[in-house]
């Protein structure tokens, strides 16, 4: 019974020893994909940052261009293109510029989106690895007290068997000692009814 119990023990620590060490090194660092989703976390974050900072500056340049709309407007008004035909042009061409920079704020709005339903996948990841060792932890303390109870119920089954031992010797001696009691009568019988 106790060696069942051991070489059941020893399965499940086994086990549990090659979960924790698909997550950590013996150490206690992270690894493997658990270090991988650490990574792209981190870059990901970075990425957002970058993003933050591309849409700030396309937000100030859309209002630079705005302002300047906003006077090539004025300029359509009083009809000054006589004098500023070159200016013309470029305010055209600034207008081709707003319009591109609006489509690339969209865009990296889209992007900005994705890259946080992106993290938020791996800071959902990262909490199920945390949930997975915490249950290894608790899994190999339950091993340790499995394992202590199957030692002492070893040591009681060992005790109880060394008892049975004692009392199979017992009945025996006690069964010997009957027999040549019995000898004894029998011969004593005998010997008075010879007489």
């Amino acid at each position: 019974m106790g060696e069942v119990a051991s070489s059941q023990g020893d399965d499940v620590m086994t086990a549990v020893r090659t979960k924790r060490d698909a997550l950590l090194t013996s150490t206690g660092r992270p690894r493997a994909a658990y270090l991988e989703a650490l990574a792209e976390r981190d870059a990901l974050a970075a990425q957002a940052a970058e993003l933050d900072q591309r849409i700030a500056l396309y937000q100030q340049q859309v209002d630079q261009l705005g302002t300047l709309s906003q006077q090539d407007a004025e300029d359509q008004r009083t009809r000054p293109w006589e004098s500023f035909r070159a200016e013309q042009a470029q305010a055209e061409g600034r207008m081709v510029v707003i319009e591109e920079r609006k489509r690339q704020l969209a865009a990296d709005h889209a992007a900005q989106t994705q890259l946080k339903e992106k993290q938020k996948l791996i800071e959902d990841q990262l909490h199920g690895f945390d949930v997975q060792q915490k249950d290894l932890k608790s899994r190999e303390q339950a091993l340790l007290e499995a394992q202590t109870l199957a030692s002492t119920q070893k040591a009681a089954c060992e005790s109880w068997a060394a008892k049975r031992l004692e009392a199979q010797t017992a009945h025996a001696t006690a069964g010997e000692s009957l027999a040549v009691a019995r000898q004894e009568d029998l011969r004593a019988d005998l010997t008075r009814h010879g007489g």
